[in-house]
């Protein structure tokens, strides 16, 4: 069963423009329940749609297996693409605007690379 919180964020995020990867079923003690990404936050992030709404912008998605943990007042998103797992801590009145997408590996061959 999911927190209040993961269950809000969801639904503020998605009504908020986010894409949040459909949940995964799986089953407890024999039960099947479904599996949202874990995404929670302090009461202080946002409260509202309006406060949620007012710290994304972008384009963002979250995938199913993800985990995002928001601490602080003033933490503003820009364009995030989280697959993995996000922890943001913030001090009482630091701003924090984080703007990330997904990383992309190349292989290099050796011609490729200079010493």
């Amino acid at each position: 069963m999911q927190s209040t919180k993961t269950t809000s964020f969801v639904f503020f995020s998605m009504q908020a423009g986010v894409k949040i990867e459909a949940p995964k079923i799986e089953t407890f003690n024999g039960q099947e329940v479904e599996v949202w990404p874990r995404i929670v936050w302090n009461p202080e992030w946002g409260l509202t749609f309006a406060d949620v709404k007012l710290k994304l912008s972008g384009v963002s998605s979250v995938s199913q297996s993800s985990t995002l943990v928001i601490e602080g007042k003033h933490i503003l998103f820009e364009n995030v693409n989280l697959d993995g797992a996000l922890i943001v801590r913030a001090v009482e009145n630091a701003e924090v605007n984080l703007a990330l997408s997904a990383w992309n590996f190349e292989f290099l061959s050796r011609e490729t690379l200079v010493l």
